[in-house]
């Protein structure tokens, strides 16, 4: 089965090994994630699953609390992404750069499904914790986070509200 591979940052997660990323050397591409996320190269990178090669995974659910709405994922495509493509309203300026903030998320359920917390979104966070926004561990930005499981977000701005 084929892994997670993500289109800014090679990093390649398995369900088997509960989201523990290992580093790849090769440059993220969308054309080299697709390559990297092959079945064969799955089972070249992937010791850890057992026997070789069997992982089954399945395209992530968002769901978004409060809402009835139910996304399908997409394991290389930010929440922000998948949350605008689908109509949904979450407020954002910046475009998915990590620079304005207003894309917030709560995690309500399946934490461990996220990819790792990077430096700049953590800077970024310690920053609004300091305006006065939310913060904590569940607190992420939608256009930084991406999912490799089932998900229950909590968006915090919505688009259209003061």
């Amino acid at each position: 089965m084929t892994p997670i591979a993500s289109k800014r940052r090679s990093v390649l997660f398995c369900p088997e090994r509960t989201g523990l990323p290992s580093p790849t050397r090769s440059r993220s591409t969308a054309v080299g994630a697709a390559r990297r996320a092959s079945p064969i190269m799955h089972a070249v990178r992937c010791a850890t699953c057992v026997p070789r090669g069997t992982c089954k995974l399945a395209s992530p659910k968002i769901s978004v609390y409060g809402t009835p709405r139910v996304f399908e994922g997409n394991l290389t495509t930010s929440i922000l992404n998948i949350l605008l493509r689908n109509g949904f309203p979450i407020a954002t300026v910046c475009g998915g750069k990590a620079q304005c903030g207003k894309d917030l998320i709560r995690i309500r359920s399946g934490e461990r499904f996220f990819s790792p917390r990077r430096e700049r979104e953590a800077r970024l966070l310690e920053r609004l914790a300091a305006e006065g926004e939310p913060a904590g561990r569940d607190i992420r930005l939608a256009c930084q986070s991406y999912v490799y499981g089932d998900v229950e977000i909590e968006v915090l701005h919505m688009a259209g509200r003061a």
